[in-house]
This record gives C-alpha cells, structure tokens and sequence, in this order.
C-alpha cells in the first residue's frame, strides 16, 4: 500500500512522521499483511486486511488477490469533490471484483472520537492517530469472534464498516443523525444500525457509503454485488438525503426512483454502485 500529499494529522500512518509526501511511499506498518479494501475521509484513512474471495478464474493463488485488487481499481472512477474528501465508485457486479474478509485499522484525525486524537509531545499540539491501529466492531467478542468486514468509509467525521453478513457498524460523528443509529449524538464504539424505518428491524446490506452529513446504505439484491434498495441517512439539507425533503433522518430510510420514461412510475433498479459527495449522492442503476 502506497500513501502521499498531506501528512499532518497522521493520516498517511506513517508513524512519527508528519511531514508531506510529493511522491507515493510505502505504509511500511501494513508490508506484512493483506490489504484488501481502502478507505480516506477528510484527515482520517482506514483500511481492511484479512483473506480474500475472488470471483476470478485464477488456479494461482499467489496472485489472485493482486489480480482481484488491480481489476477492481480499474473498474473504478474516481471524484475530487472538495480539498478534504475523495470519493470512489466502483462497479460491484464486475465479476473480478473481490471481496473482503478481515480485521479493520484505523489511522489519520477525527474531530469527533477521541481515539484518534494523539498529543504531539514537541509543540503540545493534538495531532491525529499517526499509526494503522486495529479496532474491534463488537467489544464483547474475542478478536476470533469479531465480524469479517467487507467494506469500510470514512467520512468528514464518521465511519461506516459493512460485514459478510449483511451488518453495518457506525461510529464517530453522529448529531445530524449520519450513524443511522436512531439519535443525534456521536458514537464513540463501533455500534450496529439495527433499525430501518420501513421495517423497524435490520436489512442485509451490500454496501455503504460516507458524506459529510449524511450515510447511504444498499440493502437487499438477489444479484450477486447488485442491490435493489437504497436507503440514507443524516442531514437532509439541499435533498442530500433524495427523500423529497429537507428533514433529518436518524434512521435508514428508503429512497424512491422514478422513470421518467414510465411517467414518472416509481421503479425497483438493480443498484450497481453508489458514490457520495461532500453533499449529494450518486447511484448506477439499471431499470
């Protein structure tokens, strides 16, 4: 895994060092392990590592996975939105694409979670959590009882972890109602989004992603990597949330389609991928 540009709240993880990067370096503290999925948010990075699952053909199993890895970036398109957040979508249902099944880590600053607030002893100042650390999503469990994850984001202030169950855990910054979690209030230990407002209960959920405010959560496809629901969460101004208002939502809540070719018909699509802006939303799908 290769890191560069600015390194001053930690989140390049390069350890004691703080200083930018021109050019890409190698995160010596993940060289030994398998890195599967990665994530950056505003000042924070994270990243899965574990066992992966490729749906390609290759009887090499020393090169599947970095075979699985670089066909899944190529599929993938990329937006600079604002000068602190870079989004990625990647097409799901491409059949090299791998999933992932492992242990999360951690690094970089969030304003609102403690655990990744460092002091820097030589100035005093409070700098981000300068080293990949690992977290556990359930605290009860042993660390061979944690859930494999398959998706981490990080957003401005919060982080979402999708597993192989279908599981979302939120975390971080939450007072706009961005957790999912059914109250304004940030999070401090990864907590499980047990609550849709459609069904009042949990939904197997394929992928996440992170705004600024707001989470969007793809529930429920019979297609393998496909979904066919779209639920979000958060601050609802500017219709970031689709949902037809600009209300907060502390709970999941369906977003509604409409083909305009079927006058307007509210539709059921296979959702392929979603990518989420700084304050809006984007969804492929097909009708």
């Amino acid at each position: 895994m290769y890191v560069w540009g600015w390194g001053g709240q930690g989140q390049l993880g390069l350890g004691e060092d703080y200083t930018n990067k021109m050019e890409p370096v190698e995160l010596q503290f993940l060289r030994d392990k398998q890195v599967l999925s990665i994530s950056a948010g505003a000042d924070c990075s994270a990243a899965i590592t574990g066992n992966s699952h490729s749906h390609s053909h290759s009887h090499s199993h020393s090169h599947t996975h970095t075979l699985t890895l670089a066909l899944s970036l190529s599929h993938s398109s990329s937006l600079s939105l604002s000068p602190t957040l870079a989004l990625t979508l990647t097409l799901a249902c491409s059949p090299f694409v791998g999933t992932a099944s492992g242990e999360v880590y951690i690094w970089g600053r969030n304003e609102f979670w403690d655990q990744m607030k460092t002091e820097f002893v030589k100035t005093g100042e409070t700098r981000g959590l300068n080293t990949p650390t690992k977290i556990l999503l359930e605290h009860s469990q042993s660390h061979q009882q944690q859930p494999h994850v398959t998706q981490i984001r990080c957003g401005i202030g919060h982080f979402l972890a999708g597993t192989t169950e279908g599981r979302v855990y939120a975390w971080g910054l939450g007072k706009d109602g961005q957790l999912g979690l059914g109250k304004l209030r940030d999070e401090r230990h990864p907590t499980q989004i047990t609550r849709f407002l459609e069904t009042g209960q949990p939904i197997p959920v394929k992928k996440v992603d992170c705004g600024r405010v707001h989470s969007v959560l793809v529930c429920d496809g019979e297609e393998e990597g496909c979904g066919v629901e779209v639920y979000t969460t958060g601050y609802g101004r500017f219709g970031r949330l689709g949902l037809g208002d600009a209300d907060t939502r502390m709970i999941p809540s369906r977003v509604h389609f409409e083909d305009e070719s079927l006058n307007n018909r509210v539709v059921t699509p296979r959702v392929l991928g979603v990518a989420v802006g700084y304050d809006f939303s984007l969804a492929l799908c097909i009708v």
